[in-house]
């Protein structure tokens, strides 16, 4: 899985968590954007996760952190006991 498919997957993981729409997270990024980013498709601006993160009510850091441990297969607790210094 390439980094941007997992910070997709993410992404739309955490959005149907809260029980949002596409269209309830329109002030941070259009419908169509949001589908593209959550496929995997299109990039995103720091600025805008920031927006979208806000609108989820998660942090990037934490969004962030989940998509590398997605990548190293593992799950964020133990990704995260590998970060520890």
């Amino acid at each position: 899985m390439e980094y941007l498919e997992a910070l997709g997957h993410t992404l739309r993981e955490i959005r149907v968590d809260a029980g949002l729409r596409r269209e309830d997270c329109s002030r941070a990024l259009s419908r169509e954007y949001l589908a593209s980013v959550e496929r995997g498709h299109q990039s995103i601006s720091i600025v805008k996760l920031a927006s979208l993160c806000e609108c989820l009510g998660v942090t990037p850091s934490l969004v962030l952190l989940t998509v590398e441990a997605r990548l190293a297969a593992l799950r964020l607790e133990e990704y995260q006991a590998t970060q520890e210094i």
